[in-house]
């Protein structure tokens, strides 16, 4: 079996290179597929993210070409991504491999505001896909609906690092947010809820937020609402400083608008921390509310303020969700059953 992978560069952040380099870290999955991988996009200017993808392009025709790939893994979120592996994809299957095509985003919102004529052209840069990769089982109708032809539909959760000990620390008096500092994220009914409850917390309890800062404006927002004193924004979490982290915070907050099947939830319930999150992508196939997380309501502050203070008020509650937490991931979302859907998936692809 021989697999191209095409994705993110590796300077790139963000959830999507966390799924590669999962693949790429691991020596027995690497052997088995002989995987190539070659980046399509740069973190970078416009320009330089079309010069960067024209130069990969020729070399992924190129690789096709000289080396005979079984299969062409290509990883996709939306937008732009849709376009531009969409052609990767569309090229590949014309040149003969099996074309897998993995999402990572909710693109079907997207999609919806398009045109119609654009709308064609997605679906027909989609079928040129043998199979497509979801992550969660919520997108399947819409894929089903805008692809035509036999195009083979598969679950392939995103996984995360998996300690084979439960770290959590009730004791911690540290909430965490990781992600993108945008309203879309929820970030501002988080600072909302922590507003409506600061009176009513002990007052060694801080939120520390992590993630780019896109608009360059969360600690004149944080003043803003009047939290200086009890809500830090962090900078980026690096992986290295990860474990640290983990293991000392009480809970996670992802109050988001939209997502996917996001990586900060699966990477903080491994080290057994309770997520307040929203319904929204797959989160619902990983939080099951009132038994390991409660799930709120997007642009409820009310309900994230809620739902804050009812774990606080009981380290019962905490343990428990921690435990089912970890045993979640555990079971369902390790990177070990992840790297071994991957090659069930190939293997069905090459029948």
């Amino acid at each position: 079996m021989k697999v191209l992978m095409i994705g993110v560069d590796r300077t790139s952040v963000g959830g999507m290179l966390t799924v590669v380099d999962n693949y790429l870290n691991d020596k027995s999955f690497c052997d088995y597929t002989h995987l190539e991988y070659i980046p399509s996009v740069v973190n970078s200017s416009n320009f330089q993210k079309i010069v960067f993808f024209i130069k990969a392009l020729c070399i992924i025709i190129l690789k096709i070409l000289t080396k005979h790939y079984d299969i062409v893994h290509i990883h996709m979120s939306t937008r732009t991504s849709v376009w531009r592996e969409g052609i990767i994809a569309r090229v590949s299957k014309f040149l003969g491999p099996k074309v897998l095509i993995h999402i990572h985003a909710d693109v079907e919102p997207w999609v919806d505001s398009l045109s119609v004529k654009k709308q064609k052209l997605v679906s027909y840069l989609l079928s040129s896909a043998d199979t497509i990769a979801l992550l969660g089982f919520k997108w399947e109708p819409f894929i089903r609906r805008i692809t035509k032809g036999n195009v083979k539909i598969r679950v392939l959760y995103n996984a995360v690092f998996a300690p084979n000990v439960n770290y959590y620390n009730v004791e911690s008096r540290k909430i965490i947010f990781l992600g993108m500092l945008t309203p879309l994220k929820g970030i501002n009914e988080i600072l909302e809820a922590v507003q409506q409850i600061d009176s009513k917390i002990s007052q060694d309890i801080e939120f520390n937020l992590y993630g780019a800062d896109k608009n360059h404006n969360i600690e004149e927002l944080i003043n803003q609402y009047g939290v200086s004193k009890r809500i830090k924004y962090c900078g980026w979490l690096t992986p290295k400083d990860k474990p640290a982290c983990f293991k000392d915070a009480l809970i996670c907050l992802l109050p988001s608008y939209t997502e996917a099947l996001p990586m900060t939830i699966l990477e903080t319930m491994a080290y057994g921390i309770p997520n307040i999150a929203t319904p929204v992508g797959a989160i619902p196939e990983v939080i099951t509310s009132g038994e390991n997380g409660i799930l709120i309501e997007p642009k409820s502050s009310g309900q994230l303020a809620d739902a804050i203070l009812s774990l606080l008020q009981s380290k019962d509650l905490l343990k428990t969700f921690s435990n089912n937490s970890f045993e979640t991931i555990q079971n369902k979302f390790s990177i070990e059953k992840n790297l071994a859907g991957t090659i069930s998936l190939y293997e069905f692809m090459l029948k």
